[in-house]
């Protein structure tokens, strides 16, 4: 597994900060276990926010000009063969089976990965001493 990049998907919108905090928590507990890891959230995100205050407007104004979610996905498309996403059990609820999902990015993100074959890892939080 040392030669896998492990994204971390993540809800962000509703609540930045704790998200923040969440990506730094996983984010240093993968890298202790040596694990390649890539976060919106930390890598993108940041870019965002200063990208916002800068220019004075809305964070949904400055996706509709940046497309911050299209480069994430790109990245994910570009590194296909050696990505796992790992799903935070916040994006999602399972009812009966089915998937019902809390956060759009992380659907997005997560349906990028079925349909390029990468592997997933939902509520990964809850497995982590597996790997």
């Amino acid at each position: 597994m040392k030669n896998k990049i492990y994204y971390l998907s993540h809800p962000y919108t509703n609540n930045p900060e704790e998200s923040f905090r969440f990506a730094v928590k996983w984010f240093k507990i993968l890298r202790e276990k040596n694990m390649n890891v890539f976060s919106p959230i930390l890598h993108s995100h940041p870019f965002h926010k200063i990208y916002c205050k800068e220019e004075g407007i809305s964070e949904e104004e400055a996706n509709n000009r940046m497309k911050y979610v299209e480069l994430d996905l790109a990245f994910m498309e570009a590194m296909k063969d050696n990505l796992i996403l790992l799903m935070s059990y916040d994006a999602f609820d399972v009812k009966d089976g089915v998937i019902h999902w809390k956060s759009e990015g992380c659907k997005r993100e997560y349906e990028k990965a079925k349909e390029l074959g990468i592997p997933i890892d939902l509520a990964f939080e809850h497995f982590l001493f597996l790997i």
